[in-house]
């Protein structure tokens, strides 16, 4: 379809590999249509939600590794 293949470049062009919305689109009716055709043919992948049961703790936690060739002392 030329939707999908309109969506589908214009998806490339604005998030290339990364996860992107809907909204960020320019027309999202038109999009709805493309990701659904997309996804059908293994195009896109789907990035489902994940959620938590309520009064449940999340933590995250990120740091930062430095890889050097060259040993170096604390």
């Amino acid at each position: 379809m030329k939707t999908s293949r309109t969506v589908f470049s214009e998806i490339n062009k604005k998030a290339g590999s990364f996860p992107f919305t809907l909204r960020s689109l320019d027309n999202e009716q038109r999009a709805r249509m493309g990701v659904q055709e997309a996804v059908a043919h293994g195009l896109l992948k789907p990035y489902d939600i994940v959620q938590t049961a309520s009064g449940t703790v999340v933590a995250e936690f990120f740091f930062t590794s430095k890889l050097a060739s060259v040993s170096f002392q604390l």
